[in-house]
């Protein structure tokens, strides 16, 4: 089966519109606590990242959250719930994380699979080191520094 490019801009469509308009209220799903952070690479803020963290231990029951930073690399974390839906925040829990960037620009005028601009390392949770503990009264201000 072969992809194109407005194969990966739908699939981003439809998962930001998912993040918009699927979120459930307050009652919708486990409860959650805000977490905002920041991305930088080699010391500056990384724009249109995607961030996913997924638990430490798949067998937790915690559902794996997503989302995108802003032009100054900043971010704020949503859960993704069954049946497409999402809910702002995290579950309190354990979470390996990954950090990606794809480069849509030269994917559009080529036709080709988004390249990784960050550092392919940084694209799996095994390889990555990213860790994040979010408890539900603690700091949860996420800081991910990657060089």
């Amino acid at each position: 089966m072969k992809l194109d490019v407005r194969d990966g801009i739908l699939a981003v469509t439809l998962v930001v519109l998912n993040l918009l308009a699927g979120c459930g209220g307050a009652d919708s799903g486990p409860a959650t606590v805000p977490v905002a952070g920041t991305v930088t690479y080699q010391g500056k803020p990384v724009a249109d990242a995607t961030i996913t963290l997924e638990p430490a231990d798949p067998n937790a029951g915690v559902p794996t959250c997503q989302t995108f930073t802003d032009a100054d690399g900043r971010f704020e974390m949503v859960t993704l719930l069954p049946g497409g839906k999402s809910k702002a925040g995290m579950v309190p829990g354990q979470y390996r994380a990954t950090v990606t960037k794809p480069d849509l620009q030269t994917a559009a005028s080529t036709l080709a699979k988004p390249k990784n601009l960050l550092p392919d390392k940084y694209a799996s949770s095994t390889s990555s080191g990213l860790q994040a503990t979010i408890t539900a009264d603690g700091d949860r201000n996420l800081e991910f520094k990657l060089k």
